[in-house]
């Protein structure tokens, strides 16, 4: 699920985190640049039908960076090729919030306005 669900971590999870955005930090210079990153392997994965390490590498971009439109970009278009348009609609309302102007983002909500 997005947002890895909204639970709460424990601090052993919290720990796992932030080594993870530490070393991610310095492979691509910016946590900003690895959440691009992250995001962009998560739409790879999803494409091939890999919903689920898509869904990983898409939190793993929105953990990097909350504002990354791409995360939720990303997460809309896993929740609709599992038929959860609601879902999709809202995560895809946050990306445009970041990012009016994304002309994909804006095709693929067109596309499940069709559908609800």
């Amino acid at each position: 699920m997005p947002k890895y669900s909204g639970v709460v971590k424990s601090q052993q999870y919290i720990d796992i985190d932030e080594r993870f955005i530490k070393e991610v930090t310095q492979q691509f210079g910016t946590k900003e640049r690895a959440s691009y990153v992250h995001s962009r392997w998560g739409m790879e994965y999803a494409q091939k039908g890999d919903l689920k390490t898509a869904m990983y590498r898409l939190n793993q971009a929105w953990l990097l960076d909350k504002k990354n439109p791409e995360s939720y970009h990303g997460f809309g278009y896993v929740l609709a090729q599992l038929g959860a348009f609601k879902e999709a609609m809202s995560q895809y309302k946050e990306g445009l919030a970041l990012a009016p102007a994304n002309r994909q983002m804006k095709i693929e909500v067109a596309d499940i306005q069709k559908r609800l």
